[in-house]
This record gives structure tokens, C-alpha cells and sequence, in this order.
């Protein structure tokens, strides 16, 4: 054993409870905790001083910092917001205004039936320019010449009375209108007649053109056939037919692929066609037809009031081929005459003669076009 065997132990302490301190300080009373701070609290030496309110919270697009209550561009050497910027007003002065209103009559025959009515269209911008005529023009950045088209045959067909009206700057006679535009026209265009238009006193003339007369070459058709055909669609209440039209990229309906883009087509809609056939009949003409001269062709004769959709020339062979009607080739269809419908005549009222017969203040029907 060790010489410090005998020597009586030391008293053991108690057992430091938890949390307790340690060494030299353990007698020392401890300090009073802090109460725990509330959330957002500063803490720290700086726990005691009061936090600076705090600002609310800026709207959208308000200034924030050291220029939050100086108004924008007010001070501070920021430059001014920029106003909404506007399209700016054509420099030019206006173009002169319209003083005649002429309505112009033409026809379109041979392989120009077959062009678009787009194509009409350049056609005759260019016509007015060759003919130096005073057209007056819309106003705004792209200026347009006042030319209004008014019933136009459809492609492929050919017409003998097709209408326009042409506004200008400074009067002319309408003879010496035909005589300049007729020089400047080609010659499957040809203008047939021009009149000055008072739309307030003979009217708006696009609403008196309510019905055409056409004129459909069947060919070497059977003439009894075809004239069954046809008093069978007459006795019809009514024969619906499908229109489909293609339309601009982006129309409702599937897509189809063409030549310079995508095109779409709209959907196919139904018209009644018997509702808008206020006449129709075939005869045989042993005069030329479609197969040359001497030979027999069957001529069919129909009146097509205007309407909304329209009922186009095509509708009517469509509707007597369905009732079993053959037809060797493509029929070449002609309109005739456009204008008012005389119900009780059946005939087309030429707009033309309105204007004689308002002049001499007759109230009889002015010069028909009948069968």
C-alpha cells in the first residue's frame, strides 16, 4: 500500500445537475436569462433599441430607394419617361377630292375569263394610268385608286356585263371616258358603255343589281333529256348543294398544301340552289356552238338572283347532273345582262337606261333584257 493509504478521503460532491456550472464559477449565482426573442427580433447588443418601422411594400412599377418619393423625371437629373409613342400623320396634304362618280360597263371574253378578279384588278389600275385619267385616290400612307368593283363573274366565266365605278377629280364627259379607257384596255376587256352616276338620285347602284341572266353551251347534248332535267329541278321546293372555299392560312378547317404557302379550307357549307333559280330553260340552237359551226348545241337559259351566299353558275350543272344529266364537256357559260329582276316579265332591267328614263320623268319600266 501507499504512505497516503490512512489518509481519509475527501468528501465526494453531488452530482452537477443538468444545465449546472463547472468549476471555479460553479458557486457563483448565474446571471437571469433572457426571455427568448420573438421571431424577427433583433438581438444582440442592439436588442434594446427600438427596430426603424419598416416601409410597406411598393405597387408594381413604383421607384424603390433614396428616389422612391421623387417623381420620375421630377429631379435627380433622370430624364423624362417617354410617352407612348403614336403612328405618325401622312406629311403630304390630302389628295384632291372625288367631284363625278362614273359607271363604267364592260365586258370579259376569250382566254381572260379565265383570269382572277384579282388580275382584273391590276388591269384596270393600270388601264387609268395609261389613259391619264384624273382617278382620285384614298388618303393615308398607301393611297389606292377609287375603283369599286360590282358583281363580278366568277373565274371561268365569261360576261357582257360587268360594272365599275370610277370616281374622279375633275369632270369629263363619259364618251370621252369610254373613248381613253377603251384605247388602254386589251381587247378581251373591252368597255362597252360609260354613264354618270348620281347615286342620290338614281340610287346605290350595287343594290340594283339583284339577278343575272346566263347563258349556259351545253355542246352536242340530248336536247328532250335536258329539258326533262329541267322541269324536273323546277318542280323541286328545294336541292341542296356543298360549297367548299379555300381560304387564308390559319381559316378553320383542314389544311391543304398549295404553291406559296400553306392554305387552308374552310369548311363546306349548304345553299339552296332552287330557291335562288327564278328561271330556266333549255332550247336547241342549230346555229355555232361548242364543237364549230354547224352543228346543233343545246343552250340553257337561266335567271340567278343574287343572294348571300351566292349561287354560282356551277351549282345549277351540278344540280341537273345529279338528276342524271350527261354532259359531254364543260359547259361555257356567258352572263348576259345584270340589273333589277321584273317579276312580272321575267326580264333584267338594264341600270344604264334608269338614268333616261329618271331624266324625262317616265315611271314605265326603262329598257329590259329579256329572253
Amino acid at each position: 500500500m501507499s504512505a497516503d493509504a490512512d489518509r481519509p478521503a475527501a468528501p465526494r460532491r453531488p452530482h452537477v445537475a443538468p444545465g449546472a456550472r463547472c468549476g471555479p464559477d460553479a458557486n457563483r449565482p448565474a446571471a437571469p436569462r433572457r426571455p427568448p426573442a420573438a421571431p424577427g427580433a433583433m438581438c444582440g447588443p442592439d436588442a434594446e433599441l427600438q427596430a426603424a418601422p419598416r416601409a410597406p411594400h411598393a405597387a408594381p412599377g413604383a421607384m424603390c430607394g433614396p428616389d422612391a418619393d421623387i417623381p420620375a423625371g421630377a429631379s435627380a437629373g433622370l430624364p423624362a419617361a417617354p410617352a407612348k409613342r403614336r403612328r405618325p400623320m401622312p406629311s403630304t396634304p390630302p389628295p384632291p377630292p372625288a367631284v363625278q362618280t362614273l359607271a363604267v360597263r364592260y365586258a370579259k371574253r376569250g382566254p381572260l375569263r379565265f383570269a382572277s378578279h384579282r388580275v382584273i384588278q391590276r388591269v384596270f389600275e393600270r388601264a387609268v394610268r395609261r389613259a391619264r385619267l384624273p382617278i382620285a385616290f384614298s388618303a393615308g400612307f398607301t393611297p389606292h385608286p377609287r375603283l369599286s368593283y360590282l358583281g363580278a363573274a366568277p373565274t371561268g366565266a365569261a360576261s357582257e356585263a360587268e360594272y365599275l365605278l370610277v370616281r374622279l377629280t375633275e369632270r369629263l364627259a363619259p364618251a370621252a371616258v369610254t373613248a381613253r379607257l377603251g384605247a388602254a384596255m386589251p381587247r378581251d376587256l373591252p368597255i362597252l358603255d360609260t354613264a354618270e352616276w348620281d347615286a342620290a338620285r338614281l340610287g346605290d347602284l350595287a343594290k340594283l343589281l339583284e339577278a343575272s341572266r346566263w347563258r349556259f353551251d351545253l355542246g352536242r347534248a340530248d336536247s328532250a333529256r335536258t329539258a326533262q332535267a329541267v322541269a324536273r329541278f323546277l318542280a323541286l321546293d328545294r336541292f341542296e348543294a356543298e360549297q367548299t372555299k379555300a381560304g387564308p392560312p390559319g381559316a378553320d378547317g383542314p389544311r391543304s398544301s398549295a404553291r406559296g404557302g400553306r392554305r387552308s379550307v374552310r369548311p363546306a357549307r349548304r345553299i339552296d340552289v332552287r330557291a335562288e333559280v327564278l328561271a330556266l330553260r333549255a332550247e336547241a340552237e342549230p346555229g355555232p356552238g361548242s364543237d364549230g359551226p354547224g352543228q346543233p348545241c343545246v343552250i340553257l337559259d337561266a335567271v340567278l338572283r343574287h343572294a348571300t351566299p351566292a349561287v354560282r353558275p356551277d351549282d345549277v350543272i351540278a344540280a341537273l347532273v345529279a338528276d342524271g344529266l350527261e354532259i359531254g364537256q364543260t359547259p361555257r357559260v356567258t352572263r348576259l345582262a345584270q340589273g333589277e329582276y321584273a317579276v312580272e316579265s321575267g326580264a333584267i332591267l338594264d341600270p344604264f337606261s334608269r338614268i333616261g328614263a329618271q331624266a324625262s320623268g317616265k315611271d314605265e319600266a326603262y329598257t329590259a333584257h329579256s329572253p
